[in-house]
């Protein structure tokens, strides 16, 4: 009789175990539904944003009257789609299956608090967290482990780290002194002078008199400065090391019904790169130096059309070299006796 109670008592308890785990098994598939979303915010609600990196990295982005700032590096601007493309990527994340759920996976997986590639803390209105999230190893490409700080849960999802760099340079809008060139009536680069209208292009000589130019010549020294783009801010003050003083190129462009604009650039110590200054932005930036080679390298004479050469219109004869006049050798005589 008690070994039919004991028997009893065992499969009643391991039945009450089937039942408890099925029924945490079911609520965890319910947690983890496809496409229900890691996050709940909308990018236009969002103010600021703080990532974190390892070595005490850090960027702060803050939007200010619609455009993002930032702060911390001379309240630079930022690239605006850069930043809109990690808030759209943040608020499409979606839920997945963890892979891990424990301390030690948290520290293996570079996901804890006190170990992890990125901490990206997302801010709205009135400083209230709106998301927050961990980021750690990559299983696979634009694939990384994530962990919310309030969960021990790992999961992979669809992000790289490099979608949210934790330095300020990265963020810099690159384009910030690159030339717009509509309405562009006059381009000087040293003492070249070039002046356009219509769609012609003429260079101002000695005289005064304006020369024709080769179209094709021109067209790289204008993208050469629409096409600027920067490595990042050296300042807001023009250092001596900058050589801004005596600069190695001054470009100074001529716009219909705006200021003018000049661009002067300096020799820095490293020579891959130039320091440049644009009269209507207020830092000094350092730029690529191979970015300026059509404007470091131009003469005039590159941008006029080719002289006839001189001997055009003579005509002259392969077999017959100049000062030898062609002889004819005799004919020879016939042999006797042969028609």
């Amino acid at each position: 009789m008690k070994k039919t109670i004991s028997l009893l008592v065992v499969l009643l308890l391991v039945q009450l175990g089937l039942v408890g785990y099925f029924r945490a098994n079911s609520q965890s598939t319910a947690t983890y539904v496809a496409d229900t979303p890691l996050f709940h915010f909308s990018p236009d609600n969002v103010t600021a944003i703080t990532i974190i990196g390892p070595d005490n990295k850090k960027v702060e982005l803050v939007k200010k009257d619609s455009a993002w700032k930032l702060p911390g590096y001379f309240n630079g601007p930022a690239d605006q789609e850069q930043v809109n493309a990690l808030l759209d990527k943040l608020s499409g994340l979606k839920k997945t299956w963890p892979v891990a759920t424990t301390p030690d996976a948290a520290a293996r997986f570079k996901v804890a608090a006190d170990k992890f590639e990125r901490h990206i803390i997302i801010i709205g209105k009135e400083k209230t967290v709106l998301a927050e999230l961990y980021v750690g190893t990559s299983p696979s490409f634009r694939k990384v482990h994530v962990r919310l700080p309030a969960s021990h849960d790992i999961m992979a999802v669809s992000l790289a780290t490099s979608d949210a760099p934790a330095e300020p340079a990265p963020w810099l809008d690159k384009k910030i002194i690159a030339l717009n060139q509509d309405g562009i009536t006059g381009l000087s680069i040293r003492n070249i002078h070039l002046r356009h209208k219509g769609k012609k292009w003429t260079l101002a000589g000695e005289g005064g008199q304006q020369q024709q130019v080769v179209a094709d010549k021109v067209q790289p020294l204008v993208q050469a400065l629409t096409g600027l783009r920067v490595e990042g801010i050296l300042g807001s003050k023009e250092l001596p090391e900058y050589g801004l003083e005596k600069p190695v190129l001054r470009c100074q462009v001529e716009q219909q019904g705006k200021p003018s604009i000049v661009y002067r650039f300096g020799t820095l110590k490293d020579e891959s790169f130039y320091a440049v200054k644009r009269s209507d932005v207020p830092f000094i930036f350092k730029v690529a130096k191979w970015q300026l080679t059509p404007l470091a390298k131009l003469t005039r004479n590159q941008l006029l059309p080719k002289k006839p050469s001189g001997n055009s219109g003579k005509k002259t004869t392969q077999d017959q070299p100049t000062g030898r006049k062609k002889t004819t050798a005799p004919a020879q005589k016939a042999a006797p006796g042969k028609q």
